[in-house]
C-alpha cells in the first residue's frame, strides 16, 4: 500500500507486520461497526440500477448517523430503541406523520402505532 504518512518501513515486533498495516488495523474499527449495523438491518434491496444502489447506501448511512446522533444527544426525552429496525420504523412514521395530518386522513390520531410499527 502506498502512503506518504509512513516514512520508515518499521515493523511490529510481535507479529512482524509493516507499520502501515498496523496503523490500518488500529483505525478500521469504525468501518467494521458500520458494516455490522448495516448487516443487522439494511434498507438495500436487489436492483439492477446503479442509482438505486447508491440511494440505498445513502439511506443506510443517514439512518445509522441519525441513530448515533440521537444516542449521543443530551435530550431528556430520548427514546431507547432496542435495535435499528424499530428506530427506522419510528423515524419513518415520524417523518410521514405531518403529511398524513395535512391530507387529513380520517381517524389518523386513533391509529394504533404499536401494532403496525
Amino acid at each position: 500500500m502506498l502512503s506518504t504518512m509512513h516514512f520508515k518501513p518499521d515493523e511490529d515486533i510481535a507479529v512482524n507486520l509493516p507499520e502501515i498495516i498496523s496503523f490500518y488495523n488500529q483505525t478500521k474499527g469504525g468501518v467494521d461497526t458500520f458494516d455490522q449495523l448495516c448487516h443487522t438491518y439494511s434498507v438495500s434491496r436487489k436492483t439492477r440500477r446503479w442509482s438505486l444502489c447508491v440511494f440505498y447506501g445513502i439511506l443506510n448511512i443517514v439512518g445509522i448517523n441519525s441513530m448515533i446522533l440521537l444516542h449521543s444527544s443530551d435530550a431528556t426525552n430520548k427514546q431507547v430503541f432496542k435495535n435499528r429496525r424499530t428506530y427506522l420504523k419510528t423515524l419513518a412514521f415520524d417523518l410521514i406523520k405531518p403529511h398524513l395530518e395535512e391530507i387529513s386522513i380520517p381517524n389518523f390520531a386513533n391509529v394504533p402505532t404499536n401494532k403496525y410499527w
